[in-house]
């Protein structure tokens, strides 16, 4: 173990990542990485009979293929038993994935492509279904519903996490996470496929890929460029919980179009609204809810930007309606002074910051309306709580 060690720390020579791989020492409980579980959890899927994945066999042939073995090694080790007896028939194998049967001149074309190893050719017809692609030219391709559904499958196999907070920083909108791993890694479609709800922290404003999020239903949205206008369109069909902030909404140039069909709340708690510049335009096919817990001092007022504007249009919807949070709705009450006393109030409230809401939220509703004493002598105001 030392001479290993102290070759492994020699500065001169740089070890191969398949050295470093088959010396590993693992930690109790400790697996290799999610890549070589998922070959290992698909073979069992496609072609095992009789018997179930377990944890011990998990543990053994993942780090089997993460000492630096191949895919063809851990197959023919697989087909030695009887359980995959059926690992050789290749033809067998592609019916079931592509739901078409090989003719023999097909047949002998994959098997050269394999070159005339018949496990080799039942990998490369696994490898190319999951790829999406066809091993023959004029071959039919999966759908992609036939691709998810197995993705999920593997997912569901591995025990794989249906929460948890990832991030959005690569341009290709792949998404990444210390999820089912607890390293920091580039989440595998099998485990996009399990996701039924996510934290997202948005470092730049691309689509997010969620091309084989066969259940993920609820999605929050924090960050940097959570509000950028690619991000909220690739997630129209997930319900959005949106955190808005100084930065995301500077981000956007202060136009935020938010479109969306299923219940999303957006929440500026985070945002300055006493002086932000920000347009919301927001449109949706069910319920939207934008709420702000208000930014009044003790015995003081709600202080809304004259430059902040939410504006509903999705009431051409049957289905769709507006919540608001009541702090949004700031309220002054102007008393004139006659000869020292209070003669008449006037009561103007305004919501012109938020038209169209048809439903005021009165929960957490803070701070109180501005009262306003007009004095005959100069006309000065005074601002005093009411």
């Amino acid at each position: 173990m030392r001479l290993i060690t102290d070759i492994r720390m020699t500065p001169r020579t740089i070890q191969p990542t398949e050295f470093q791989n088959a010396t590993h020492v693992y930690a109790a409980g400790e697996l290799p990485a999610l890549n070589y579980q998922e070959t290992v959890a698909l073979l069992f899927l496609q072609l095992a009979k009789n018997t179930l994945l377990n944890a011990s066999g998990l543990d053994s042939f993942s780090k089997f293929l993460a000492s630096g073995k191949s895919d063809l090694d851990l197959l023919t080790l697989l087909a030695k038993s009887p359980h995959f007896q059926d690992a050789t028939n290749f033809a067998k194998v592609y019916a079931k994935l592509y739901g078409a049967t090989l003719n023999d001149l097909q047949k002998q074309a994959i098997l050269q492509q394999a070159g005339n190893n018949p496990l080799q050719a039942t990998l490369n017809i696994i490898d190319t279904f999951r790829h999406g692609e066809a091993p023959l030219d004029s071959g039919p391709v999966p759908s992609i519903d036939d691709m998810i559904n197995l993705e999920y499958k593997i997912g569901s196999e591995l025990g794989y996490q249906i929460r948890g907070n990832l991030t959005l920083s690569n341009t290709d909108g792949t998404l990444t996470g210390t999820l089912n791993s607890g390293a920091q890694h580039t989440l595998s479609h099998a485990e996009i496929a399990q996701l039924l709800q996510i934290t997202l922290s948005v470092d730049v404003g691309v689509a997010v890929d969620l091309s084989f999020a066969k259940s993920l239903q609820q999605v929050s949205l924090q960050g940097d460029f959570a509000a950028s206008l690619a991000t909220l369109n690739s997630l129209k069909s997930k319900s959005v919980t949106l955190y808005l902030t100084d930065k995301n909404v500077a981000n956007t140039a202060g136009l935020v179009e938010f479109t969306n069909g299923q219940d999303s709340s957006i929440l500026t708690d985070q945002l300055n609204v006493a002086a932000t510049h920000a347009q919301l335009n927001l449109n949706g096919a069910s319920e939207i809810r934008l709420l702000w817990k208000g930014n009044a001092f003790p015995d003081g007022s709600n202080r809304v930007s004259s430059d902040f504007t939410a504006t509903l249009t999705s009431t051409k919807y049957d289905s769709s309606f507006g919540v608001v949070s009541a702090n949004f709705i700031t309220k002054d009450v102007l008393a004139d002074l006659c000869a020292g006393r209070r003669c008449r109030r006037r009561h103007s409230e305004q919501p012109e910051s938020v038209p169209a809401f048809s439903i005021y939220r009165l929960s957490v509703l803070s701070g109180h309306g501005k009262y306003l004493s007009l004095r005959e002598t100069g006309g000065d105001r005074e601002h005093k709580r009411v």
